[in-house]
């Protein structure tokens, strides 16, 4: 009889070892799920962030020191990614006014042909004239990959569809 008493004593306490040892796994897997939950929370604040320093030119009347601007952001968001083809933001600018003052020719501006942009920006009268130009946001799209921003795209308006004629 005293062996069973044993016996129970010694199975009780393993018993009691594995609900301890299993509670213990409890905790700790819940306390990586819950690092886990606040590093994916902090990464959509940085998405979320990220994209309103480009959302906040999505509207319909901006200046060309607004597109001057964004250029910039965008070069320096290309330069600190250029080695992740993922978050690389394209940019685009459409002049239509043929004679516009800024001395650039009517057409659509990008990175790859920027060079006509950057010879207007060392001209500081044709540079000053370009951010004085009415623009809209004609284009804001999100990779699908990254969520993040990665078109934004601008046309010229007209000085009759900015005051009306």
């Amino acid at each position: 009889m005293e062996n069973a008493s044993k016996a129970l004593l010694i199975a009780g306490g393993v018993l009691i070892a594995v609900l301890i040892m299993g509670l213990l796994m409890y905790l700790w897997l819940s306390m990586g799920n819950l690092t886990s939950e606040s590093e994916r929370k902090k990464a959509q604040e940085q998405l979320t962030a990220f994209n309103k320093q480009y959302e906040s030119y999505q509207r319909q009347l901006l200046r060309g020191n607004d597109i001057a601007s964004v250029i910039n952001k965008v070069r320096d968001n290309n330069l600190r990614y250029a080695d992740n083809p993922d978050y690389q933001i394209t940019w685009r600018f459409k002049l239509i006014n043929r004679n516009s003052p800024s001395g650039m020719p009517a057409g659509t501006y990008t990175e790859d042909n920027s060079s006509i942009y950057n010879n207007m920006r060392e001209n500081e009268e044709d540079f000053r004239r370009f951010k004085g130009l009415y623009f809209r946001c004609t284009k804001l799209e999100y990779s699908s990959k990254t969520g993040r921003v990665n078109l934004i795209e601008f046309e010229e308006l007209l000085e009759n569809d900015v005051f009306g004629d």
